[in-house]
Formats: structure tokens, sequence, C-alpha cells
């Protein structure tokens, strides 16, 4: 295994990083929300995985823009490879376990005006005013 795939655990404040060496060392560590970027940014370019929630798709596009490769993966996919008890570290290990397997289940990422498309055919009207964002009931939807 190379350096190239790092399987990431989201959380709120902290992430679980892991991945594997040239020389086949373990790579795990533990990064702050306010240093995921700044260490990705300086980290040579790679195959993330990370598995799918609602704020997968936030850190998909950012690190997108770092140059990295993203892949979100569901959830039902990724327990099945989790060893031993649950933490976050474990989780990690998971991730890049299914990261690497050739059949996975991938989830697209949302960019934002996908999410702007589905809040106006749910809610009727989208309106942007002031750097708000205003949704009306529409009695047709």
């Amino acid at each position: 295994m190379n350096n190239s795939v790092v399987g990431l655990d989201i959380a709120k404040n902290i992430f679980h990083m892991y991945s594997i060496g040239i020389d086949n060392q373990i790579i795990k560590k533990k990064l702050k929300r306010s240093d995921l970027l700044a260490f990705f940014a300086n980290y040579p370019t790679s195959l993330i995985g990370i598995e799918a929630c609602g704020g997968a798709h936030h850190w998909a596009r950012e690190l997108i823009k770092l140059g990295h490769e993203v892949v979100l993966l569901n959830a039902r996919y990724v327990k099945s490879f989790v060893v031993g008890n649950k933490n976050d570290f474990n989780d990690a290990q998971a991730i890049f376990d299914a990261v690497i397997r050739p059949n996975k289940r991938v989830v697209r990422s949302r960019r934002w005006s996908n999410r702007i498309f589905n809040l106006s055919t749910r809610f009727g009207k989208v309106w942007w005013i002031n750097g708000q964002l205003w949704l009306i009931k529409s009695e047709a939807c």
C-alpha cells in the first residue's frame, strides 16, 4: 500500500485519519476541525474516503478544492469493515479498507445548486434576499 489513500472519520470537533505509509507503517492522526484543511493543504494529493453524512458533503467540497479526490461511502457499506470495538480510529480504518475495495458503494457529493433545486421542488419558491435563503411554501407542491 502507499500513502495515497486516506480513511477520514469526521465528527464535530475531532477528525481521525488512517492511512498506510510507503514503508507499510500505519499512520493514525487526530486532527482538530480548525487544523484539518491546513493539514490536507500540505498533504500529497490522495484519495480520501469519508463516510457519508450531512457534514461530509461540505468537507468533500473543501478537500476537492485542495486537489484531493474524495469518495463518500455509504454508512451501511463501511459498517461491515469495522474490526473490534467501535471507536473513531477503528471507524477510520474501516473507511480506509472500504475505499481500497474495487466494488464500493459510493454516494454522490451534493453541490449547493443541487440543494437549492431540491428545496425549490419541495417548498415551492426559494428566494435569496440580503444573503439569506427564504423558503415559501406553495399550495401546488
